[in-house]
């Protein structure tokens, strides 16, 4: 299993390490009828540049996240190499049970991203996006009443939109998207283009690589140039 040790290291670059996890909506926040549906917030933050991108679902399931995965880059704004998941059935199978991939793990494979797993009863081990589970019920959950789905929906959007453009004290005083913005444009300088395309080659030519570490790289020159 690719359990991940507990490590505290951020990603080193925007995509390198994101922290994924779903959180239920409480009940007593919504005001409308259900119809039985239970709603679910799915939650990605970068590890680098704290950035977050949330989706209202009504499921919890391999169904929902996989569709989340599949346009999580788009979301975010840059090519993803890993993210690190908890072993709920909604990510990832059991290996003591089944052989069989999910869903999820199946369109990681097909996006060239590794999935890390934290340790079993590990929830430290994803810490970042825990703690912001925490921050949204206290500023959203814990203050705002939702009259319909519609208004649920465009209220976490809103939530997000702030957060990712609110000033952090971790990120030296900048926010998520000014520092996934700053990173863009070391992308483009020319000396950060050649020695990239210097170790492309290098990699591509003299490293045993993965397939998914293949994928992942050329995708990451394809958004460079894009």
């Amino acid at each position: 299993k690719s359990y991940t040790k507990y490590d505290r290291m951020d990603g080193k670059y925007p995509g390198d390490k994101v922290q994924v996890d779903i959180k239920h909506v409480p009940d007593e926040c919504i005001k409308f009828s259900t119809y039985g549906y239970k709603y679910y917030q799915i939650t990605s933050i970068d590890e680098y540049s704290r950035k977050r991108i949330l989706k209202i679902v009504k499921e919890k399931s391999t169904y929902e996240t996989k569709k989340f995965l599949e346009n999580l880059e788009e979301m975010i704004g840059f090519p993803i190499h890993t993210v690190q998941v908890d072993n709920g059935r909604e990510f990832v199978n059991d290996d003591d049970k089944t052989s069989k991939e999910s869903a999820f793990e199946k369109a990681a494979y097909n996006l060239g991203i590794t999935i890390k797993r934290t340790r079993p009863y590990s929830p430290w081990q994803n810490v970042k996006v825990e703690r912001s589970h925490r921050e949204d019920g206290k500023i959203l959950y814990n203050r705002k009443v939702f009259t319909s789905e519609k208004d649920l929906i465009n209220q976490v959007a809103k939530h997000e939109r702030r957060y990712n453009s609110t000033a952090k004290t971790s990120l030296k005083f900048k926010s998520p998207n000014e520092v996934v913005e700053y990173n863009s444009i070391l992308k483009i300088h020319p000396a950060i283009v050649k020695k990239h395309l210097e170790s492309v080659t290098y990699e591509l030519t003299s490293k045993n690589l993965s397939c998914q570490d293949i994928c992942y790289t050329l995708r990451n020159t394809r958004i460079l140039f894009h």
